[in-house]
């Protein structure tokens, strides 16, 4: 089931109207620059061309909690302690209240399994220097931590998305070709982006240290996220939490992990 199949570029309104669509903007190619023919203000077209992909339409952080429910978010204030790191808090969700609102019926239905996390972006380094003496308890495995001291090497360092996004944990595309995932990404879900192992593994320490109860967690009992294929980097599998921390393992051995589903999580596009 797909409820964020239709894409629609909009850009924030201004205080009284309303926000730009497409018809508007091919309205004001046609007549040139009148907008009070197509409705179309200066500021209201300079934001739209900023962000030409965005879905323009922000919900404030409370009004986000309220909808998806506590649970379901680990917001700037709790993750910000947890990781010691330091940003400009945007108080809001970059994503309309009708897609949130369809994104909790799934999640009560039971179908969908989405989460809304504030992310810093960071890579398994900065993730693992973090980790070590952390009063939240164990964030990676031992033996995690020695697979990303000895093999997370890139070429070329890749940059994670940062700010609230809304993953879904789904158990979907499970032991499927990457092709195959590319594809029905790209066909059936496409505003939905495979999520990179580095920013699963983010979220999910940061939904647990948000959410401590054990019932809350998400990728436990051998369920795992398996990170897009990289060009010159090493491709990672997470997740199987356990009390002892997320399980990070290199794609070359996750043939080893009998019985274990190993699906993909993505992020919905802002």
């Amino acid at each position: 089931m797909n409820l964020f199949h239709r894409r629609r570029r909009l850009v924030l309104p201004e205080e009284g109207s309303g926000p730009i669509t497409l018809k508007q903007l091919g309205r004001l190619t046609e007549v040139g620059s009148r907008p009070m023919e197509t409705g179309v203000t200066q500021g209201r077209l300079d934001g739209f061309l900023a962000n030409p992909l965005g879905f323009g339409q922000t919900v404030p952080l409370a009004r986000a909690e309220e909808i998806l429910g506590a649970n379901c978010v680990a917001d700037y204030a709790s993750v910000s302690k947890h990781w010691v790191c330091s940003t400009l808090d945007p108080g809001c969700v970059p994503y309309s209240e009708g897609l949130l609102q369809s994104a909790a019926q799934l999640n009560e239905s039971g179908l969908r399994t989405f989460r809304l996390v504030y992310l810093f972006g960071l890579s398994f380094d900065r993730q693992l220097a973090q980790s070590r003496d952390r009063t939240s308890g164990p964030r990676f495995t031992k033996a995690a931590q020695r697979r990303i001291t000895e093999k997370d090497h890139p070429v070329w360092p890749g940059k994670f998305p940062s700010g609230y996004w809304l993953l879904d944990f789904s158990e979907r595309f499970d032991q499927l070709p990457s092709k195959e995932i590319i594809d029905e990404l790209g066909k059936a879900f496409p505003r939905e982006d495979w999520a990179m192992a580095e920013t699963v593994a983010e979220a999910v320490i940061s939904l647990a240290c948000a959410c401590p109860k054990e019932e809350l967690r998400l990728l436990t009992e051998h369920r795992f996220h398996i990170g897009p294929p990289k060009f010159l980097s090493q491709r990672w599998v997470v997740g199987d939490y356990r009390p002892s921390g997320l399980r990070v393992i290199p794609y070359e051995e996750s043939g080893k992990l009998s019985g274990g589903k190993i699906g993909v999580v993505t992020l919905v596009a802002r």
